[in-house]
């Protein structure tokens, strides 16, 4: 956690990078130049970030149109915290209404049907997901398979917030795709995962951009997953989210 704080954000900033960002390397350029220093990716990621804007505006390009080839439009999504079902059933209507294209509701050991059951009896045809936050253990699988029957998109990070090896196990005992979220720290976790057929879906947060080694990591996950013909999405601030 103390790679985190801001004092050693600035501290990294000062001593190591502000000398590389000065000549104003291409972001991958600089991700280059910076491997020497270990971990400390919400640094590195912040002065990546930069180098993105300052390289777009120079060129007179869109971000977007920087970064590379994009479709063009994205599908939009909402994440609902846990709450009083009928107040989450409320949060759906009103969602839907607004024009959101995916609904994610967060679920807990021992209520996941309760949770699941309600949304699914009220609004069957939605595209859904659920969030466990790693409330379950490896001894919960028969409990887990329950949630096979509500038809979701994934579920993510069911088990520990650090494991791959019983979500892979896992992956081959349901139905329901499994997406992982803090399970994947690096690109060579993201391997790991995929090769061990764990890792099914991918979220990617672009305001947590520091914890999967930058930005520029992050595009890179998306055109490797891509070849692997697995979804990818991003996450971002205020329950929005870009698939």
């Amino acid at each position: 956690m103390a790679r985190r704080t801001i004092i050693l954000v600035i501290h990294i900033v000062q001593k190591y990078l502000a000398q590389i960002v000065k000549d104003l390397p291409e972001p991958q350029e600089f991700n280059k130049k910076t491997m020497f220093i270990k971990g400390n990716n919400m640094a590195k990621a912040s002065m990546e970030m930069l180098l993105y804007d300052y390289h777009a505006k120079v060129k007179e390009k869109p971000l977007a149109e920087y970064m590379g080839k994009s479709r063009g439009y994205a599908n939009v999504g909402i994440s609902l915290g846990m709450d009083d079902i009928n107040v989450t059933l409320k949060k759906i209507q009103d969602a839907l209404n607004r024009g959101y294209k995916r609904i994610k509701v967060k679920i807990m050991k021992g209520k996941e049907t309760q949770i699941l059951g309600a949304v699914r009896d009220q609004f069957p045809d939605i595209t859904l997901s659920a969030d466990a936050n790693s409330d379950y253990t490896e001894k919960d699988f028969q409990l887990i398979k329950k949630i096979d029957r509500y038809d979701l998109i994934y579920l993510e990070q069911p088990l520990y917030h650090d494991d791959i090896i019983y979500h892979s196990r896992l992956a081959k005992e349901i139905s329901t795709p499994l997406c992982l979220d803090e399970s994947i720290t690096s690109p060579e976790k993201s391997s790991k995962s995929l090769r061990n057929g764990g890792l099914q879906r991918y979220k990617h947060k672009g305001r947590q951009a520091w914890r999967n080694r930058q930005f520029y990591q992050g595009h890179g996950y998306s055109k490797e997953f891509q070849g692997a013909c697995m979804d990818w999405w991003n996450a971002g601030d205020r329950n929005w989210k870009i698939v």
